[in-house]
């Protein structure tokens, strides 16, 4: 009997709505064989191993859990809202979006085939896949968005946050995810291994780009994100509006 690896496994059978999910729920331990635990999403096992999921998660990915940790305290509202995703990935921050009431998400990402199954066949989101945010014009979103929400890596934000505020009505609100080992210098970032746990540093990177917003965004209100990243690092959200372009 063919192996399989367990992540394909617990998609294969419908238990996540996308493989970046099911790794996800698997190393939080929310996944069983026969009361055991299994915590690899890579190991492989026969097809016809018997699986059950414990506690499913709320989205497709950890961003959604991200975005949702802080949508009290930034007082995010979606509901009738149409939205750029910027940096969409697996698709947490649409799926997010569409549970608290967007009517529409453009999910714009330089990847391919990354969005969860059952967004690409939501028909609410456009996805927009292969395509640089920096490349895409106002005309090729109709509506326009009146919000944004953006989740990038391997750039800074503030290289995209330009192109996304170009994007959006007027005063539109942006709300971006900054992770401070990619908001650093190259050899700061290898220092720390791409993981950021000395806090003073964090802050000084978190200072130096919140000076760089200025004159061009305004923050409105920013918080820690309430779930690390996969491998520690605390991102922070910010609510910003641009204020010239």
């Amino acid at each position: 009997m063919a192996k399989v690896r367990l992540d394909q496994l617990v998609l294969q059978r419908g238990l996540a709505d996308s493989r970046t999910q099911a790794q996800s729920m698997i190393m939080a331990g929310e996944v069983r064989s026969n009361d055991m635990v299994l915590l690899k999403p890579g190991q492989s096992f026969d097809e016809d191993i018997p699986l059950e999921v414990t506690q499913k998660s709320r989205y497709v990915s950890r961003a959604g859990e991200k975005l949702a940790s802080v949508a009290q305290s930034l007082n995010l509202d979606f509901k009738n809202k149409v939205v750029l995703d910027a940096g969409s990935s697996t698709g947490g921050f649409t799926d997010f979006a569409l549970q608290n009431g967007a009517r529409k998400v453009y999910a714009v990402d330089v990847g391919n085939a990354q969005l969860a199954y059952k967004l690409r066949q939501d028909n609410r989101v456009v996805s927009m896949e292969r395509t640089d945010i920096r490349d895409v014009m106002p005309y090729h979103l109709n509506p326009l968005p009146d919000m944004a929400v953006a989740d990038v890596s391997f750039i800074s934000l503030s290289k995209i946050l330009p192109s996304v505020a170009a994007l959006v009505k007027p005063n539109g609100l942006i709300v971006a995810m900054m992770k401070p080992q990619f908001e650093t210098d190259k050899e700061t970032a290898d220092r720390f291994r791409g993981i950021i746990d000395d806090e003073n540093e964090r802050q000084e990177i978190l200072a130096a780009f919140e000076k760089a917003l200025t004159g061009s965004f305004n923050i409105i209100a920013s918080a820690d994100s309430g779930v690390a990243g996969a491998k520690g690092n605390r991102e922070r959200f910010y609510a910003m509006t641009a204020t010239s372009l």
